[in-house]
């Protein structure tokens, strides 16, 4: 009998594989939409996605770990930001968008119930005047007990959608509190004092302005939650040959290129922030100011051919399958990603590259394989790896990072017309990988891309797959994989 059911288990074998490689796919989970917004875990069991259908009207999804739809809402407006408050769900929308004016005011909260996907509440929190372009971003805490809304007044008028992305003068910073009745409560006016580079927010909320002075040194400065004076600052000097070395993309700006210059607030000490930036001649820039004492500390590394060269020369495989990565030294090296999680703070760069015409629609997006390097709280650095990725597309795709207990996982588009997509885990004490593989993409289109905006559950994660759209960003369905670890 044992040897009967020695002989089924491996007859059985071939298909309990094929059955853990098949990732099942929700096909048009959506319908025609321009973009997606954001994604946010709402329990271990569900999340929450966020799209904008058009420029006036966006849409809330709470799927759960079974890819089961458990409600959705459209609403008038376009998204910028959804998260939980309070026990529910919290959208925050401008009344629309356009190339010339970008997000249309007045600003309005939408409170959803997380249970059933009603409408609770909806309320107008801010209206501005302002005649020129605005970007807004939204923070919520892990908790869900705290959203501020974040309005950047820029002086960029009307131009060519693709160049102001380059160059985005922020003038005057508006921050919105809002109370549990969804009141605005605390707005306070920031005016920057230097070229804007960057904004973070921490689990207290308080806010911090990061800029770049006259004499080319960067200063932050915090704004605890409530109040409309800084409660400190720090400056520090970044090497920086010109001011105009580090930009401030618009976050809201379509097509999206990623600005070259990140912020991060530290997840343990109120008065810590992170900055990384790329800039002179393939000089990465990495620092830690704290704005209790006014202190702060950089490492500076030049990502030279000398030193892609030496890290290509070292690189070890953790499957020979895969190709070797290509690393460019090219003057288009970003930052790609910035992000701490216990005790660990990990940075993201590759080469980011326009070929051809991109104004015309005639050009693409080239990125070369992702360094992802890991510091410590004081700076040193703790690990290198490099994700062996690259791709051609008509606008850049963005990896995805997310943090779990002591991991860090990475998902990521790689190919040129045929797509494949990466899976890798990071162990943060070792800096070594514990996994790395290409999923499987039955049912999903070879040219369908892994949006970055992943739902992570406990036990899997699900990934919105999409087609291309070109330079003018058009509208195309969500295809939906779930997929275990």
């Amino acid at each position: 009998m044992k040897k009967l059911l020695l002989q089924l288990v491996f007859v059985l074998l071939p298909f309990f594989a094929l059955a853990q490689d098949d990732a099942p796919v929700t096909k048009d989970f959506t319908g025609k939409i321009k973009k997606i917004v954001t994604s946010f875990k709402l329990n271990d069991h569900v999340s929450v996605i966020q799209t904008n259908i058009d420029d006036d009207n966006f849409e809330l999804i709470a799927v759960d770990d079974k890819m089961a739809v458990l409600w959705r809402i459209s609403l008038k407006g376009f998204a910028i930001g959804a998260g939980k408050f309070n026990g529910q769900v919290l959208a925050v929308a401008g009344a629309g968008f356009s190339d010339s004016k970008a997000i249309i005011s007045p600003y309005s909260a939408f409170l959803v119930d997380a249970q059933t996907g009603k409408l609770i509440q909806q309320k107008s929190i801010y209206s501005s005047t302002y005649d020129k372009k605005e970007w807004a971003k939204v923070f919520f805490d892990e908790a869900g007990s705290n959203v501020s809304l974040v309005i950047g007044e820029t002086d960029n008028t009307k131009m060519i959608p693709i160049l102001e992305i380059f160059n985005v003068d922020t003038k005057d910073i508006t921050i919105i509190n809002l109370n549990e009745k969804l009141e605005a409560v605390g707005t306070k006016h920031i005016v920057p004092g230097g070229n804007f580079v960057g904004i973070a927010c921490n689990e207290k909320h308080d806010i911090f302005i990061s800029t770049v002075q006259d004499d080319k040194t960067l200063k932050v400065s915090k704004y605890e939650a409530g109040k409309s004076e800084p409660s400190g600052f720090a400056v520090q000097n970044i090497d920086l040959k010109e001011k105009s070395d580090v930009k401030y993309g618009n976050p809201n700006g379509r097509p999206n290129r990623e600005h070259n210059a990140w912020v991060v607030a530290s997840s343990t000490d109120r008065n810590v922030v992170y900055f990384a930036v790329m800039h002179k001649e393939r000089e990465l820039t990495i620092s830690k100011l704290n704005v209790g004492n006014n202190t702060g500390q950089t490492v500076n590394e030049s990502i030279n051919k000398a030193y892609i060269k030496s890290i290509e020369k070292d690189y070890m495989p953790i499957d020979k399958k895969f190709e070797k990565p290509n690393v460019e030294s090219s003057d288009y090296m970003n930052v790609r990603y910035l992000g701490v999680h216990n005790g660990s703070l990990v940075v993201a760069l590759s080469s980011l590259d326009i070929k051809g015409n991109s104004i015309t629609g005639g050009g693409y997006f080239e990125e070369d394989a992702v360094i992802i390097k890991g510091y410590d709280n004081n700076l040193k650095q703790k690990f290198l790896q490099l994700l062996p990725s690259s791709y051609e597309f008509l606008h850049p795709i963005h990896a995805s990072f997310h943090f779990a207990d002591n991991s860090l996982y990475v998902i990521a588009n790689t190919g040129n017309g045929t797509k494949s997509t990466y899976f890798g885990n990071i162990d943060l004490g070792t800096g070594n990988w514990s996994a790395l593989k290409k999923l499987t993409r039955k049912d999903i289109k070879n040219y369908e891309y892994a949006e970055k905006n992943v739902l992570w559950f406990k036990n899997g994660f699900m990934i919105p797959y999409m087609a291309p759209h070109g330079m003018i960003i058009g509208k195309e369905v969500i295809n939906l994989q779930l997929n275990m670890y």
